[in-house]
């Protein structure tokens, strides 16, 4: 968790969450990548009833080949600002190709896909997982 500076106020670098459960815990990842996220593009998701968490990586991300490989890409995710129901709000994405990596509730089986991210305004992507099973 980010820790406050002597004045009170927090990094001007978020932190992650991951899926429905870790957001209604608190729990928080790591940086995206020590990328500046105090400008970029907003990001929107709408995922399907099936997803249970997914996150947003910087670059042409790999499809993560195991459980273990599926966790260290989950700490190299962009901040979660909102996820509410099933839509996923990230805020301050920079610019440039990023891949989106979702999956099930078992996480037995993976969506990925990439996307381009403008400089500014919103990018609204519906995501229709093709799942690919997850080795454990």
């Amino acid at each position: 968790m980010p820790q406050s500076s002597e004045s009170g106020e927090r990094p001007s670098r978020a932190y992650a969450l991951e899926g429905d459960a870790a957001h209604a815990q608190g729990r928080s990842g790591s940086r995206f990548r020590g990328r500046d996220c105090r400008t970029g593009a907003t990001v929107t998701l709408q995922l399907p009833e099936d997803v249970d968490s997914a996150f947003l990586l910087p670059g042409q991300a790999p499809a993560p080949g195991s459980a273990r490989d599926f966790v260290h890409l989950s700490l190299q995710q962009h901040p979660i600002e909102e996820w509410t129901g099933r839509t996923v709000t990230f805020r301050r994405v920079p610019a440039g190709h990023s891949t989106v990596i979702a999956s099930t509730r078992d996480k037995d089986r993976i969506h990925r896909e990439e996307l381009d991210v403008p400089t500014e305004g919103t990018l609204s992507l519906d995501v229709r997982p093709v799942w690919v099973p997850l080795a454990r």
